[in-house]
């Protein structure tokens, strides 16, 4: 029987079956028939369930309903590499040679550990003397020291994310409390987090998750927040939660955490100067997470009571000046207020800021493109993101390549021959299922993030449509940075040319439409005929690009403030060239677009040049000679993405080539979204001050789009500026 709350169980698959549950783990594990099963009511992720057995006691860990599949695959793989590198934690049971098991009936994903004899801090109300300190840090190097790249798991309660938690908390808390943890926020962002040194973290390290076993020994527990962090990270949660009430004043703990922290690995003067702010921060979000908990979340549990007190006190302990009654004098400099997200700072359809934040203000003559208010802002790839659209891959086919437009964008290297292998129709349902859900963990990210995520739905591509000159299927709504150029507030529909994808614009109107009415310019290039006269045919008898009308995709342009580069090949010509600067000229006299010629011949840009912030350029050495970099990039500092780790793909022919993992999402000049199956591009940019989230797009080779074709800025902190002189 089940003699504990049952509030964890509201959070897995049909909890009615949690016995049959049990009683199967147990027997798949070969681990004998349950004698006691307990729910433990700590944590608020996923269902801990007690077991004793006639061969000992175990752990059954239910995952949360709302962990994808992927998401469980990652927290046993987590759990084994922490394991390998010799950490302290729980022993995992295997059934079948996996110990990721899948409970059919209910529906739920599990795994099944050996559960050690002792007890955490959290249960005894103790912090671990200097001894067990000793070891903790030297658990948390061992973890640190794993050259590991998993994909990023989004945690609400994770110190980055005070900006957004003190927007949303800070209002329900009393006006003391209140000012601290502003504070702490405005502290935390003046920190430059992310040019800090990172390494794969815990990122939970608190009194419930580390145990004091009775063989004197200690147990380290719960991976499930585990990420790249600031290496910091861990220590200030160690010192703020996992040491609260030991009677050292808070500077001697993270003192102390420093030393033994450096016996193994030095800390750069960035990191100790840094440290102060982190650990305030820390403390802050013990009370934020908690009070969210505890006032929106109605969770009245032990332990959320114990986290905001140890908030409450950790706050005022870690504050490097704050008056204990915060009243205004004369003298008093202005009060800190929160560092809220973009998204936070603005209605939907309300951007409160200029469109323009260089230039002479003269933006009623030079029309809507520089108006002074529009929700539309998007100058550039990497200032800090504020809104964005998502793609979906739901009806994703492939066309018939009978269309030389089909032949020439999705597989232009092609022979005739080679081409009849190709079979048209929908893309097999674990592609799509996989997709759409790598988008869905992509766009709860960026949410995550205080970036506000559209994801309209898809086309319906399974109808097929005729012009008076050619018939055409339908195709994807998995890109949509392809078919449509943000260029300051002014959103443009771009004429691809390929004839499946004239109507793929379709479902992102409705929302551009929202934006038109909110101050937004919307404009289209003219629609183009697509007749067979635009493509001409190279000597061995594969379709090119001819120069019939003006046609191009958005992803044939990289948007640098006031200048813009036009890549000119199989899917941009250079009538779409003219085009494009002869409208931009109309709308905004200074801007500039400069073509880029005999550099990548197939399709994009954007798997070939990617902006990483002012000053820092990367170029793909496939394509790009070191002695040919674009002019304008030549007093760069270029950095060469390195040979793409092989992956396995779900067919044999691919939209993309595996140089598909360039296409990074820059959140901010210092974060990247990037493929985690690619270490080395990981630790590039990590070495370039740029921290970076790991994710998959588990068929971005399939589909022909990374995490820059799959999504489409919308906002930016940016302005026209000129990065160039």
């Amino acid at each position: 029987m089940i003699d504990n709350p049952p509030e964890p169980l509201r959070r897995i698959r049909a909890p009615h079956l949690v016995a049959d549950l049990v009683h199967w783990a147990l027997s798949a594990c070969s681990l004998g028939p349950a004698v006691r099963v307990a729910v433990s009511d700590v944590g608020y992720d996923d269902c801990n369930i007690m077991v004793d057995t006639g061969s000992g006691s175990y752990v059954v860990k239910v995952f949360n309903s709302t962990r994808t599949p992927a998401m469980c695959a990652r927290y046993v793989e987590v759990v084994r590499r922490v394991l390998a590198a010799g950490v302290a934690h729980p022993r995992v049971r295997h059934a079948g040679g996996s110990p990721l098991l899948h409970h059919v009936p209910s529906g739920n994903r599990l795994m099944v550990m050996d559960r050690v004899d002792g007890v955490t801090f959290l249960e005894i109300d103790a912090y671990p003397d200097d001894t067990e300190i000793e070891t903790i840090v030297g658990q948390l190097h061992s973890i640190h020291a794993l050259d590991f790249f998993p994909e990023y798991v989004h945690d609400w309660w994770a110190i980055p994310q005070i900006g957004i938690l003190t927007a949303e908390i800070a209002p329900l808390l009393e006006e003391e409390d209140r000012a601290y943890v502003t504070a702490a926020a405005q502290v935390f962002r003046a920190l430059r987090v992310h040019r800090l040194p990172q390494a794969f973290s815990h990122g939970d390290l608190t009194k419930a998750n580390v145990m004091r076993t009775r063989s004197g020994g200690l147990a380290v527990l719960d991976l499930a927040v585990a990420n790249r962090y600031a290496r910091i990270h861990d220590l200030s949660m160690t010192a703020v939660n996992l040491m609260h009430n030991d009677p050292r004043p808070l500077p001697e703990r993270v003192n102390l955490l420093t030393r033994l922290y450096q016996r193994h690995t030095a800390l750069t003067a960035a990191e100790l100067d840094a440290l102060p702010g982190y650990v305030f921060a820390a403390a802050a979000m013990e009370l934020l997470g908690a009070e969210r908990e505890w006032s929106l979340k109605g969770n009245r549990s032990h332990e959320t009571r114990y986290l905001r007190d140890l908030g409450r006190a950790m706050v005022r302990a870690a504050a490097p000046r704050i008056p204990d009654r915060p009243r205004r004098s004369v003298a008093d400099p202005p009060p800190v207020t929160a560092p809220r997200p973009a998204a936070a700072q603005r209605r939907p359809g309300a951007h409160a800021r200029p469109a323009v934040s260089t230039g002479p203000r003269d933006e009623e003559e030079r029309g809507s493109m520089t108006a002074a208010v529009s929700p539309v802002n998007s100058w550039d790839e990497f200032t800090p993101l504020q809104e964005i659209i998502v793609g979906d891959a739901t009806h994703s086919r492939v066309p018939r390549m009978t269309d030389p437009s089909a032949w020439l964008a999705c597989y232009p290297t092609m022979t005739s021959a080679e081409l009849k292998r190709i079979e048209a129709g929908e893309f097999p349902k674990q592609v799509i299922e996989e997709s759409n859900e790598d988008l869905a963990q992509l766009a709860e990210t960026l949410h995550g993030l205080g970036v506000t995520t559209h994801r309209p739905p898809a086309v319906d591509h399974r109808r097929s449509f005729t012009s008076p000159y050619w018939e055409a299927d339908g195709y994807i709504s998995y890109c949509p940075r392809d078919i449509t150029l943000v260029v300051g507030s002014t959103i443009i529909e771009v004429a691809s040319p390929m004839r499946s994808r004239y109507f793929e614009i379709f479902n992102l109107r409705p929302l551009f439409q929202q934006y038109l009415l909110a101050g937004a310019s919307w404009i289209a290039a003219p629609r183009p005929q697509l007749r067979d006269e635009l493509y001409e045919w190279d000597e061995e008898g594969r379709p090119l690009l001819g120069e019939a009308e003006p046609v191009f995709d958005a992803a044939n342009v990289l948007r640098v403030g006031r200048d813009l580069f036009y890549q000119v090949s199989r899917s941009g010509n250079e009538m779409g060239l003219r085009w494009l600067r002869s409208t931009l000229r109309m709308v905004d006299p200074t801007l500039r677009v400069h073509p880029l010629r005999d550099v990548y011949g197939y399709t994009h840009i954007d798997s070939t040049i990617a902006v990483l912030r002012p000053g820092l350029v990367m170029l793909n050495p496939a394509r790009i000679a070191e002695d040919e970099v674009p002019e304008a990039f030549r007093g760069w500092d270029v950095v060469w993405c390195p040979e793409p780790s092989p992956t396995s793909t779900a067919l044999p022919y691919t939209l993309s080539e595996p140089w598909i993992c360039m296409n990074l999402l820059m959140v901010s000049p210092d974060l990247a979204i990037v493929d985690g199956d690619q270490p080395a591009l990981a630790k590039v940019l990590e070495s370039r001050g740029i921290s970076v989230l790991p994710h998959k797009l588990r068929h971005q080779r399939v589909l022909g789009g990374g995490f820059h074709c799959v999504t489409l800025d919308i906002a930016r902190d940016g302005g026209r500026e000129d990065y160039f002189g």
